[in-house]
């Protein structure tokens, strides 16, 4: 496999999974099972970096350095742009507790953990996916993550007999999956962000490269035009059948073999060769890197900051912005960077982006920069609102005074929610449980007008062991 072999027709596979992806996060009614282009996208970074690796490590000329300065020439550009943006955007139009988790989102996406970060975040009490601007760095993590451990696997194989590469990819490969499965049975959250249950995705890609850098074959035209037509059968099947509620799990094989099959007919399949390969599906393959990391913040500010959920008019004009700030991006950062050869960019990139990670948890170690002019609710009048320790407020009453709630809060980070009818530190009923005990807050606080009412609601076995303990 030549390493500057260049296959148009995997820029349109590109251009499919980031299509898919858009349309799932902009109109989910109409492509409800669009988030498997993030599959595809497995795949075909398996496929490609892992022939890379081959051809390298077969000549001898394979370096860690090298390595890891084309992954941060490739990745860190894009993303420096859109995780800037975010802060700025966020220091303007978030609140206090919202900006502080956005600052651990861009710590942990700048360390590429964010896979993590979302999956410990994962409560009865979590805000939605959809308000969480940088959700999508996950899958970037999961890539990473990856690559740390492939190339130095791949090079202890070669150097003992690389007859044996085939098998062992193989091997981890069934085994991923069978974990992927198993633990989809009983975590499916887990399954999702866990790199171990991700990785037979990357693995698959990883296989087909083999083969093809081994072997050295091209299939026949025949051939290639069946595996193009089955592959493509598989990636709709995919689409059709494959739910959010039961994902990942054994369907997942649709998109994964089905990319496998189109990249392994090649371009000389009708579909591969006419359909993927065309001008305009290229283009958008071309800009998918960039497109992937900008559309998901410029779908999610407008509902956070806005609190409105945007029409389908508004979602398609935030999709057109999305595409323009992409090709922007591939125009004016990504090309012209590429063009510049010097050890130093990957160093000045790399330095860059771990200034902006810290940033990131200074915000998040400072709860959301509290002197920022929109960091709380001022005048707030609405249904609900929040305060500094993540307390949900109701209309007409108060963020709880007293310093020992506070202080509890902060020792058992089990008052996940707290508020009091009357201001001041002097309780005189106290509500303690879930959200069950929660919705009766307002009933009692109205019956009991002559008196302070608190509530302080966790979502789980409440309070057992405070209760034990006598600390109220």
């Amino acid at each position: 496999m030549n390493k500057n072999y260049y296959r148009a027709d995997i820029d349109g596979l590109r251009a499919i999974a980031i299509v898919s992806v858009l349309i799932f996060h902009a109109f989910p009614g109409i492509l409800h099972s669009g988030f498997i282009g993030v599959d595809v996208f497995f795949v075909i970074s398996g496929y490609l970096i892992s022939g890379i690796l081959y051809k390298s490590i077969g000549q001898g000329s394979f370096s860690f350095i090298d390595f890891y300065q084309r992954r941060i020439n490739r990745i860190f550009p894009a993303l420096l742009a859109v995780l800037i943006f975010s802060m700025c955007v966020g220091w303007f139009g978030l609140l206090q507790h919202e900006y502080a988790q956005l600052g651990k989102h861009v710590a942990s996406g700048s360390a590429f953990l964010s896979n993590f970060i979302l999956w410990s975040e994962i409560n009865y009490f979590d805000n939605a996916s959809e308000t969480k601007p940088l959700l999508h760095l996950w899958s970037l993590a999961i890539e990473e993550q990856f690559y740390l451990l492939w190339p130095p696997l791949l090079l202890l194989i070669f150097k003992a007999n690389k007859k044996y590469i085939f098998p062992v990819i193989l091997i981890i490969a069934i085994v991923s999956f069978a974990y992927c499965i198993s633990l989809a049975k009983v975590d499916l959250s887990a399954a999702f962000y866990n790199p171990a249950a991700r990785a037979w995705e990357l693995l698959c890609g990883a296989l087909l490269a083999w083969h093809m850098y081994s072997r050295n074959q091209i299939p026949g035209a025949q051939r290639s035009n069946i595996f193009a037509f089955l592959g493509l059968c598989l990636l709709v099947v995919g689409f059709l059948v494959i739910e959010k509620n039961n994902f990942p799990g054994w369907k997942t094989i649709f998109p994964v073999f089905g990319t496998v099959m189109l990249i392994a007919a090649g371009p000389q399949s009708w579909i591969n060769g006419k359909l993927l390969s065309s001008k305009p599906v290229v283009f958008i393959g071309l800009i998918s890197y960039p497109l992937y990391l900008w559309h998901w913040p410029l779908l999610v500010f407008p509902k956070v900051v806005g609190g409105l959920q945007p029409s389908y008019l508004w979602q398609t004009v935030l999709l057109l912005i999305s595409f323009v700030l992409a090709f922007l991006t591939y125009r004016c950062i990504e090309k012209p960077l590429r063009s510049i050869e010097s050890k130093s960019k990957s160093i000045i990139l790399l330095v860059a982006v771990i200034l902006v990670g810290t940033a990131g948890y200074v915000i998040y170690r400072n709860d959301g920069v509290a002197s920022r002019k929109y960091a709380n609710l001022q005048n707030f009048r609405g249904d609900l609102g929040h305060t500094k320790f993540h307390e949900y407020v109701a209309k007409d009453y108060f963020p709880c005074t007293d310093p020992q709630i506070e202080k509890k809060a902060d020792r058992w980070e089990s008052f996940v929610r707290c508020a009091q009818s009357k201001p001041g530190p002097d309780i005189d009923v106290v509500l303690l449980g879930d959200s069950h005990a929660e919705h009766l807050f307002i009933g009692v606080a109205s019956a009991l007008d002559n008196k302070n009412v608190t509530f302080l609601t966790k979502g789980e076995m409440p309070f057992l062991q405070i209760l034990r303990q006598n600390t109220l």
